[in-house]
């Protein structure tokens, strides 16, 4: 039986461009420290947006990573008892 993964591409290619992204906008927003209150609000606006997608991309990776190794272990299983019935 093959096990479904928790994440599709898109998935985890959406949580890397968005923290991507929002690392960008983060340092865009440092180099452009001379204006006040609307920089203030950019900096808010960033510093939610790259929070956000680094619980993302930390999801996605474990998930991943538990998919990947789950993977391993029933194809070691599989090799172990084909090895006993013969």
């Amino acid at each position: 039986m093959k096990k479904r993964k928790r994440n599709t591409q898109h998935f985890t290619f959406l949580a890397w461009a968005s923290f991507s992204i929002f690392t960008s906008l983060m340092f865009i927003g440092l180099y452009t420290l001379e204006e006040p209150l609307f920089v203030k609000g950019y900096y808010f606006m960033g510093s939610i947006g790259i929070i956000v997608s680094s619980f993302m991309v930390a999801k996605v990776t474990r998930d991943n990573q538990e998919d990947m190794e789950d993977s391993f272990y029933e194809e070691s299983s599989k090799g172990k008892s084909e090895k006993l019935d013969s």
